[in-house]
């Protein structure tokens, strides 16, 4: 539980960057950046749609996403009314390389989207917690906008890496997008270096199989003891 007295983080002064903000949620946080709109619209001019994709899972989606009960729960936790500007201590970029490099952290990957003038991430939960999973969805962290530009997950690797992908089942961003995203992100986050690469290659793996590889280590770890 992370108490709401100890939330200091920062915001980038800079003329593309505006203020930062966050809500917290218990265990997990939800960071909103401002971003300049001519900005996002040098690299990514066209809007995407939720659940665009005709099929049956994606209207399954769409109707429990658009649902009353979901709706209220949602937006009654990620109100902007909640949003705590930070303080500007330190840059955007030395934010996402403190969360991202975090030891405590190691592995964690964050949902993000991009709109016409924000940007909003999400660590994604390590496990089926319902209530946060919601929260960490696309469609949440987007507030439902009509100016999605790209969503997806951003990560730091074994390598002391820096990547992004498009994984997004909501709005299924191409992956011709991605290396927009990527001259968007060295504008924002210079020193990074992110690295884009298509979600087909850089899924992580489930729950469940990374339930079954720790249960596997240990197993051979206490055979061999």
């Amino acid at each position: 539980m992370v108490d709401n007295d100890t939330q200091i983080v920062e915001s980038n002064s800079s003329s593309s960057i505006g203020k930062l903000s966050s809500i917290i949620l218990d265990d997990y946080t939800l960071y909103k950046c401002e971003i300049n709109n001519d900005l996002i619209n040098n690299y990514l001019q066209d809007k995407l749609l939720p659940f665009e994709n005709v099929s049956w899972k994606n209207s399954i989606k769409n109707n429990v996403f658009h649902s009353k009960p979901i709706k209220h729960h949602c937006d009654s936790r990620l109100n902007n009314n909640n949003l705590k500007e930070l303080s500007n201590s330190i840059t955007f970029e030395e934010l996402l390389l403190n969360l991202l490099k975090n030891e405590n952290k190691k592995n964690s990957r964050y949902n993000f989207v991009i709109t016409g003038n924000y940007l909003s991430f999400m660590e994604i939960p390590h496990r089926h917690e319902i209530s946060y999973y919601l929260l960490s969805k696309h469609i949440s962290l987007s507030d439902r906008s009509n100016d999605v530009r790209f969503a997806g997950e951003f990560w730091c690797d074994e390598k002391n890496l820096f990547k992004l992908n498009n994984n997004s089942g909501t709005y299924t961003p191409s992956n011709d997008l991605i290396q927009q995203t990527i001259q968007l992100f060295n504008q924002l986050t210079p020193q990074l270096h992110f690295q884009g690469l298509p979600y087909q290659i850089s899924l992580r793996p489930s729950i469940k199989s990374r339930f079954i590889t720790k249960t596997k280590a240990k197993l051979s770890i206490t055979s061999t003891s």
